[in-house]
């Protein structure tokens, strides 16, 4: 079921889309927000369009909301708060897609969270999700010969006392 926003105007020379998530409430968006994965992600193939969303209320998990189909969300942590010397690789293909050069880095490269239930919540290392928010592109990439899991483990951070 494609999602189509509850009304568009023009605000400052842009268009601006509102649209109504239920769980997020109403969210306002231009072109520029949104997020262009030529593939889709693992699954979910056909669904290309998302929004990248922050609630304050959530951080630090982002939100990818699929613009393709209602209720279509992903719950994500930037990969450096799960592991800190995380090493991605980015074959020719891959930067292709996401519209990088050879020496470019991604913008962002996020871990998609999954919590059966009655489990402890994991996070897949082995196909996080890389952007590229300048060019308006994400992929998942799958880690091919790495040590990554699909399940890891997501432990909440130690605090020290001293």
């Amino acid at each position: 079921m494609r999602i189509f926003p509850a009304r568009i105007y023009l605000y400052d020379g842009k268009l601006v889309r509102t649209l109504e998530t239920g769980e997020f409430g109403q969210l306002t968006y231009t072109e520029e927000d949104v997020l262009v994965f030529p593939v889709g992600l693992a699954g979910f193939e056909e669904y290309t369009h998302f929004l990248r969303r922050q609630p304050p209320a959530l951080a630090p998990f982002e939100v990818l909301l699929s613009l393709d189909w209602a209720g279509l969300r992903f719950y994500a942590l930037p990969v450096d708060l799960v592991v800190s010397d995380y090493q991605l690789s980015l074959g020719p293909q891959e930067r292709a897609l996401l519209v990088l050069g050879a020496e470019d880095r991604p913008s962002h490269c996020l871990v998609l969270l999954a919590w059966p239930e009655n489990e402890p919540p994991t996070v897949n290392l082995l196909a996080p999700v890389v952007l590229n928010q300048t060019a308006r592109r994400g992929l998942q990439v799958i880690q091919f010969d790495s040590q990554y899991s699909c399940r890891h483990p997501l432990r909440e951070r130690s605090a020290s006392c001293s």
